[in-house]
């Protein structure tokens, strides 16, 4: 048995979403199990879906605690984020309660570097 990555497709635009259910849908290891889910249920949906990754546009507007609190204490569920006018994908990294906002931003800035080697010198 080959294994799936469950997508959650959260709140985008019906074009959009039909659009990437249909790309997801082509792939042999990807599987939609949602769309359409709002922010209010967006923490009980993914956990109900057991998605591990989910796709919102990059202003999810009214996105309640509840559902940033979710995603947060999940670091193994991925969140991208799209921006439907501009056309910018995002992977979103929430901040888990054991790591503090200055050392989790530093990290992420190191990490996103290519190659995340430093390539110049002081």
């Amino acid at each position: 048995m080959t294994a799936v990555l469950r997508v959650l497709i959260a709140d985008l635009p019906d074009l959009q979403a039909d659009v990437l259910a249909i790309l997801v849908g082509a792939e042999t290891d990807m599987l939609v199990v949602g769309r359409g889910v709002g922010p209010h249920r967006l923490g009980g949906s993914a956990e109900d879906l057991m998605a591990d990754v989910i796709v919102m546009p990059r202003l999810l507007g009214g996105c309640d605690s509840d559902a940033l609190l979710f995603l947060a204490e999940r670091p193994n569920v991925g969140v991208i984020a799209l921006d439907e006018t501009s056309g910018t994908i995002a992977q979103v990294a929430l901040v888990r309660g054991d790591e503090t906002w200055p050392a989790r931003v530093i990290t992420a800035i190191r990490t996103a570097a290519p190659q995340h080697v430093a390539r110049h010198r002081l």
